[in-house]
């Protein structure tokens, strides 16, 4: 091999090796990480009313800031956010976001958004960080509720509770000042929720 050749095999070998290690540096670890990470297109999902806030964060760190403000409960342990749009009305709107190991390596992110006005209602959403890129996986990984468990809501819209602990998804459905009924449960198993027996 000529010199020439040599030395942009080397500049190759570097660059590559420099990308790689740069990625390593920006993927996100933790599930504070995936929160502020999240392109504005899918914090959409965590903070539907973000684009009506006043004033708006310019900068990257202005960013973090407001996001993490809004942080209830913050578990980087057990990889879990309760997030509040609206602090003084946490009980009424919330949007909870999980971690969820797959044992094919990397997360999926689940992120449940939840609002009751008479009844419990939750719009639930999974992503996955993969080489740089945001992919939307909700139809993926969405767990199905059984004939059963749909009886046991009346028809009615539910409410999902991500675990702050575990791997264990709950569906619930609460109206108006009726105690929370659980619907059903469902195990994360490393590839897709399953109905907990």
């Amino acid at each position: 091999m000529n010199q020439s050749k040599e030395i942009a095999l080397i500049g190759v070998i570097t660059i590559v090796t420099l990308a790689a290690k740069a990625f390593a540096q920006t993927a996100p670890k933790t599930v504070t990480d995936y929160l502020l990470a999240l392109p504005p297109a899918h914090f959409q999902l965590v903070h539907p009313g973000f684009q009506y806030e006043k004033p708006q964060p310019k900068t990257k760190a202005q960013m973090d800031d407001f996001r993490r403000s809004r942080i209830a409960i913050e578990d980087i342990k057990n990889g879990y956010i309760k997030y509040t749009e609206m602090p003084a009305d946490a009980d009424l709107d919330w949007t909870e976001i999980a971690l969820f190991k797959k044992n094919s390596g990397g997360y999926v992110m689940a992120i449940a958004r939840s609002v009751f006005y008479k009844g419990c209602d939750t719009t639930l959403d999974f992503l996955e960080y993969s080489g740089g890129s945001w992919l939307k996986v909700t139809k993926q990984y969405s767990p199905q509720l059984t004939p059963a468990m749909v009886k046991v809501t009346g028809g009615y819209k539910f409410c999902f509770q991500l675990p702050e602990q575990g791997r264990t998804l709950r569906a619930y459905s609460r109206w108006y000042d009726e105690p929370e009924k659980t619907v059903g449960e469902f195990d994360w198993n490393g590839e897709r929720f399953v109905v907990k027996q």
